[in-house]
């Protein structure tokens, strides 16, 4: 008999699932949020636009290592840690929308329940977004966030559940949009 090594190999296939199912579950969302605006469109117009779905996740997260003074491992395709293990942040990005020429800029996240989950129990958490690149970057402190999230609609059905962020910019101020009833939330306090 000749001992043998075995590698197990678990956690890098659970690791490939994971960030695989992220990546369709974001241009799934990003799909939708983009034929809402396709159909609104149609009605202005008759010409449709092709979705291209945005990947600008590492160079925030170069922005953001290097503004906390940590460096960060991937844990999923928007779960980061850093290598300490003291803190971990979630990364969601977007393009630049805007309807009209001069009309007002937007930009459109999905907070899911799994990052809520995955980051409301660290000491040190934050919520990145990368608004059309790395040139703009919001870090909030998910303890911050997180008591936000009753504010925003909520997409829940038998596949997703996911809260919609929609981030404006208007009178030289970036804020997020809120569900009928709440004031809108001003955001410039956290750029990076």
């Amino acid at each position: 008999m000749v001992p043998k090594e075995y590698t197990k190999v678990d956690s890098v296939i659970d690791l490939v699932f994971s960030t695989a199912k992220d990546i369709k579950e974001d241009q799934l969302e990003e799909a939708e949020e983009e034929a809402k605006e396709e159909t609104e469109n149609k009605k202005k117009k008759k010409d449709s636009k092709k979705v291209i779905p945005v990947s600008f996740h590492q160079e925030c997260i170069q922005k953001v290592e290097k503004h906390l003074g940590v460096t960060f491992i991937k844990e999923t395709r928007t779960i980061f840690k850093s290598i300490d293990d003291k803190v971990a942040i979630s990364c969601s990005v977007s393009k630049k929308h805007q309807k009209k020429e001069k009309g007002p800029i937007w930009f459109w996240f999905a907070f899911h329940p799994h990052q809520k989950e995955r980051l409301k129990n660290e000491a040190e958490a934050y919520l990145v977004l990368g608004c059309g690149s790395a040139k703009l970057i919001f870090l909030f402190p998910i303890k911050e966030f997180l008591p936000w999230l009753d504010r925003f609609n909520k997409t829940e059905n038998e596949n997703r559940n996911y809260w919609h962020l929609h981030m404006g910019y208007k009178n030289d101020s970036y804020f997020f949009w809120t569900k009928k009833g709440f004031k809108n939330i001003t955001l410039d306090k956290y750029i990076v």
